[in-house]
């Protein structure tokens, strides 16, 4: 897997428009399919994790692993490359997404959306 920049881009907007809202949503900041063909990526598979509270990447991506779904995202097969972000919201929590998605040019699925996660029940909110 590669870091991305036009998925960087996916991801910055998204967790902007969270910490913005102060909510974890996939729709916030419009559809995943949406946020995708407006930044000209409508292409390839993809799919997006999104998380909150987690003070850092190690910290987001150990949470990610720990769930079945979001670790399945991560590790699909076609998974070339990503994007991740972070925004902090204003009450001082931060806000992730990672973007993958494959380097297939013609039209592929849009994984499921395995839902946001949150932190584990030792931090201040519970996982979904």
């Amino acid at each position: 897997m590669r870091a991305d920049s036009l998925l960087e881009g996916v991801a910055k907007r998204q967790v902007d428009a969270m910490a913005k809202a102060g909510t974890l949503s996939h729709t916030v900041g419009g559809t995943f399919v949406a946020r995708m063909e407006r930044a000209g990526i409508g292409y390839g598979s993809s799919s997006e994790n999104l998380g909150y509270g987690y003070t850092d990447h190690v910290d987001v991506f150990a949470g990610w692993m720990a769930s079945s779904a979001h670790r399945d995202n991560m590790l699909q097969p076609w998974v070339t490359r990503a994007g991740l972000a972070r925004a902090k919201g204003a009450d001082g929590r931060l806000y992730w997404a990672l973007v993958m998605a494959s380097d297939d040019r013609p039209p592929g699925p849009v994984m499921g959306d395995p839902g946001p996660l949150r932190p584990a029940a030792r931090r201040p909110m519970a996982r979904d």
